[in-house]
Formats: C-alpha cells, sequence, structure tokens
C-alpha cells in the first residue's frame, strides 16, 4: 500500500499559554484537518504539556522523532515552527533525522514549502524570532524572579532545610520564607560540629544514631549535610543564574545573580568558617587517589541482606591501606550486617566471570541464536495480526456493501434511513482505522542478522584484550555500566543482572563492522548466579587482598 500517512504533534508550554493562545485540543483539531487537505492518514498523535520549546526535554516530541525514523511516515504535522522547537540547533538537527526518514514537515498556521529557497529562508526567519521570543520570555521571567525575591519573597521549588513557605502577609498570591524553628536548630547545630572538627560522614552518623530525622523522615548522609553546610538560603540569601542549563555547567561566581530575601540562621562568619573547611578537606582529597573512582564495579555493586549499594571503605593495615566494598547501610547507618570484600580480589574475580561467561563466544552465539527465533516469531506474528485485520476490513465491507444494495433497492424508502447512514459512516471510519493499522504493520521490517563466528570471535578478543590491558578502571567500569544493571552480593553468592540488548549495542560500538543495535531491543535482560570463591571479612584490616585462588 502507497497511502500517505501522517504523525501529528501538539505542545503547549504553560498552563497559561494552553488558556491564552492555542490549546492542545484546538491544535490536534487544526492538524487532523490539515492531514485530511494532504490526503493524508493519521497514524499516530504525540502531545507534550507543560515542555518548554528551548529543550529538547519533551517526551512525546522524541517518541514522535524516534516514530518517524522507524516507520518513516511521509508527513509530520505540527502547528507552527515554534510548537517543533524554539531552539534553532535543536530544529535542525532534528529536521536532518527527518529528513533522513523522508518523513516531510508540514506547519499548519504558516504555509511553508522547504523544498524552495524562499520556504527554507521564511522556515529560518520564523525560527529566529521564535528563538529571540524565548529568550526574551526567559529574560523577563528571570527579571521577575529576582524583583520578586528583593521584596522578600520565594520564588518556589524546593524549601531549604530550615524553613518553610507560607503566603505573605501582604499579597496571598506570593510566599515568603519563614525560619522553622525545629529545622533551624538542627541546622545550627550542623555548623557548629563541623567548626569544631567533626566532618559530614561523622555529623551524619551522629544525627542518625540519635534518631533526629532529615526532611521526610529520611536519614541523614553526608550529601545531605554537605549540602546543608554549602547553601546560601541559611545566610538569608536566594541565588539565581548558579549553572548554564544548556552545558549543564556552574557559572563563575561573579555571574551569579544573589539577592537577600529572606531571615538568616547562621551569621557570615560562621558560613565562611565552615567553608574553608570544607574547602581544606577537598583540597587533601584531591591530592590522594579517590577510592571510589579507581574500581571496576564501584555502583554496580548491591548488598543482597537490605539492597543498598556496596561503596569502597579504606582500611588501614600495618604496611599498607586495603580498599574494601561495603555495605553503605552497615557504614551509614549500621543496622545490617555489614557484609565486607576485598576490592581488589573482588574486580580481579568479577572482570574474569564477565569475560568468561558474559563477553564469551558461547554466550554471544546464544544471543544471535535466540535472536533468529524471536525474529521468526515476530514475522508470522506480524503476518498474522496483517491477516486478521484484512478479514476485519472485509467483514465491514461486505456489510457496507449490503447497505448500498439496501439503499438501490427501496431508495428513499429504505427503512431506519437515518439508523443505516449513521452506521455506514462508522464502517467507514472502521476500515480507515484498519488501514492506518494494516500500513503500519506492513511499513515495519524485521531486523537482519549477519554474524558469522568469525565476527564473535574477532569481538570476543577484541574486547578480552582491551579491558585486561586497560590501566583506567573508569574506563573499564564506564563500558561494563552501559550493560550491567546490578550485581547482588550475598551469602558467598554473586547474582549479575545484565541486558542483552545494551550488551549488543556496546558491541557495535567496539566492533562496528555489524549494525548489532538494530536487533538488541528484542532481547531480554539475564540474570546469572555464580558462587564466590572467597568470603566476607568482618575484621578491620586484613592482608589477604591477592588473588582469589
Amino acid at each position: 500500500m502507497n497511502a500517505k500517512t501522517a504523525v501529528i504533534y501538539t505542545r503547549v508550554s504553560t498552563v497559561r499559554q494552553a488558556n491564552d493562545e492555542l490549546p492542545l485540543e484546538s491544535q490536534l483539531e487544526q492538524c487532523i484537518a490539515k492531514a485530511e487537505g494532504l490526503d493524508a492518514q493519521v497514524v499516530k498523535v504525540f502531545s507534550d504539556g507543560g515542555k518548554s520549546g528551548t529543550t529538547d526535554n519533551r517526551p512525546a516530541f522524541q517518541d514522535a522523532i524516534a516514530f518517524c525514523e522507524l516507520y518513516a511516515p511521509t508527513y509530520f504535522i505540527t502547528w507552527s515552527t515554534s510548537r517543533f522547537a524554539r531552539n534553532r540547533l535543536d530544529a535542525g538537527l532534528y529536521k536532518r533525522r527527518l529528513d533522513k526518514a523522508q518523513t516531510k514537515i508540514v506547519y499548519v498556521s504558516t504555509p511553508i514549502d522547504r523544498d524552495t529557497d524562499s520556504g527554507y529562508l521564511i522556515e529560518g526567519v520564523y525560527e529566529l524570532f521564535d528563538e529571540h521570543y524565548s529568550r526574551n520570555v526567559r529574560a523577563d521571567a528571570r527579571r521577575s524572579m529576582i524583583k520578586n525575591a528583593r521584596d522578600g519573597n520565594w520564588n518556589g521549588g524546593v524549601t531549604p532545610f530550615g524553613y518553610q513557605s507560607a503566603p505573605a502577609d501582604d499579597n496571598p498570591r506570593r510566599k515568603r520564607l519563614h525560619v522553622l524553628e525545629s529545622e533551624a536548630e538542627i541546622v545550627r547545630r550542623i555548623f557548629d560540629m563541623r567548626i569544631n572538627g567533626i566532618g559530614a560522614f561523622t555529623i551524619a552518623n551522629i544525627l542518625n544514631q540519635e534518631e533526629i530525622p532529615a526532611r521526610k523522615g529520611r536519614k541523614w548522609s553526608k550529601k545531605a549535610i554537605l549540602g546543608a553546610l554549602r547553601s546560601e538560603a541559611v545566610l538569608g540569601r536566594i541565588v539565581f543564574n548558579k549553572y548554564n542549563r544548556e552545558t549543564k555547567t556552574k557559572r563563575p561566581r561573579d555571574q551569579w545573580i544573589i539577592v537577600d530575601s529572606h531571615p538568616a540562621i547562621i551569621d557570615q562568619d560562621k558560613w565562611s568558617a565552615a567553608q574553608d573547611l570544607i574547602d581544606d578537606m577537598a583540597a587533601i582529597s584531591d591530592n590522594r587517589t579517590a577510592p571510589n573512582s579507581t574500581w571496576a564495579f564501584s555502583g554496580l555493586l548491591k548488598c543482597g541482606i537490605c539492597g543498598n549499594s556496596m561503596q569502597i571503605d579504606a582500611a588501614s593495615g600495618r604496611s599498607k591501606r586495603y580498599n574494601y566494598y561495603k555495605c553503605n547501610r552497615a557504614r551509614m547507618v549500621g543496622d545490617c550486617e555489614g557484609q565486607r570484600y576485598p576490592a581488589e580480589t573482588m574486580d580481579e574475580w568479577l572482570l574474569e566471570e564477565v569475560l568468561n561467561k558474559i563477553l564469551s563466544s558461547a554466550s554471544l552465539e546464544k544471543s544471535v541464536r535466540e535472536l533468529k527465533e524471536v525474529i521468526n516469531s515476530w514475522e508470522k506474528d506480524n503476518r498474522r495480526e496483517i491477516a486478521v485485520l484484512a478479514r476485519k476490513r472485509e467483514e465491514i465491507t461486505h456489510k457496507i456493501t449490503k447497505i448500498y444494495e439496501l439503499f438501490e433497492l427501496l431508495g428513499k424508502d429504505t427503512p431506519n434511513l437515518g439508523d443505516l447512514t449513521k452506521r455506514l459512516r462508522k464502517h467507514n471510519d472502521n476500515i480507515k482505522k484498519i488501514e492506518a493499522q494494516i500500513t503500519i504493520l506492513e511499513s515495519q521490517k524485521p531486523p537482519s542478522v549477519e554474524v558469522n563466528q568469525f565476527d564473535i570471535d574477532e569481538m570476543v578478543e577484541l574486547v578480552g584484550g582491551l579491558i585486561r590491558s586497560s590501566s583506567d578502571p573508569q574506563k573499564v567500569r564506564g563500558f561494563l555500566g552501559t550493560f550491567i544493571n546490578s550485581i547482588t552480593i550475598k551469602d558467598g553468592d554473586a547474582e549479575i543482572k545484565y541486558d542483552k540488548a545494551l550488551l549488543i549495542n556496546q558491541v557495535d560500538t567496539v566492533h562496528s563492522k555489524r549494525k548489532w543495535w538494530a536487533v538488541g531491543a528484542m532481547l531480554r535482560t539475564t540474570t546469572l548466579k555464580l558462587k564466590m570463591p572467597f568470603q566476607s571479612s568482618k575484621r578491620k584490616t586484613t592482608s589477604s587482598a591477592g588473588k582469589y585462588a
């Protein structure tokens, strides 16, 4: 079938925009009318509510682009250039992806022929104005937020620890921060302990042991303590423009906008003294190797007893420093048994197990066989679905024919003429829906598998050599984390959960001759259970962190 198809994308940024401008329902109605004018069958509708066009972090938009790349509909219909994107770079990148999919963008509000020079120029001008408009909106919003803060009002977001927000007395539509004394006392105590030389990790342990909860009854952590100590909100300040949203980086302090907006909990001298101590400790840590950045399985190991992560814990022996993977809950709270394994031993053993039982020729051969079985099953299911839909279409077509025969036989004397007309219209609508479903199913193509034994052996040798010879644990950890979901450790047993799809996707990164990624999504997550050749150690120090066998 060569019927033209279309997807529709609608978007509004805010509730106000939905009320003041064109709401989603109206955009959809206009886009459907446009599709009818193009004689195209709408096969899918995507919609983002409350999402800005200045970013591509729009789930429905991403789904729409991916759908076009997979099924290549004839048209991508949206209300205007500003609904597609308010950022020229994003607009250009996503238009390129649609061009590769041979899907044509259609704007309803402004007819633009992108195939002509004038259309290309007009589209560029619209995109320039869209981005300029967004920049002005952001500038206006920032000016409004700064003025609001200078007036002593709270702009929203997560309320800083030590405060609560409440409607302002002079304007109930605005909110102001008020000191929450029950939390403010904890903040003052945290600062006092830090200035007296107690570290953030120990402070968290002290508060947890005394059962003093953080907000919402959560346990204190080193990160939460440092967050409270670093916060300028306790000085009565609100900080704007701290981060660059596009590059996700922190701006220099001289570019920050700092506004005094509410009562302070901590005075400037005490706050500055705490910052100096934190900075001094950070400088010391930077001058030595950070344990959690030099081990291959950091962030992947989980305690099978309590479910928390196992992190690197250091201990000093008589002649050297040792590193262990230890349950983080045991470290922070102390209510877990506290499994503890030598990091060097664990890394050496686990790497060999991963190479021999996951990244092996036999394992990958099995994945390819499973994939071929899935593809065969998929093709049969696809043909079966098309056949079922075709039979439904034939049945409805037969009913339509019967109605027309009745009209021809009786003419205006046909009984229940109005009811038959409605039934006829409903039958026609159902046929259109069925044909759209058939179009999608027929456009789906199963992936091809052209992998031979030589390809697999070559990949296994290459990956194994890279991992065994690498002197950079961070790179090894990064590669492992692309397909390993978690490794759970309990009572000398290790359970590795890994995603075959993601594994094959990463194989393509190393072995780029084959498009493994195209077929990877059809594989499933697998669990590998292993018996560890060493046991947990609960001693404070040990000298047996060498070979595991």
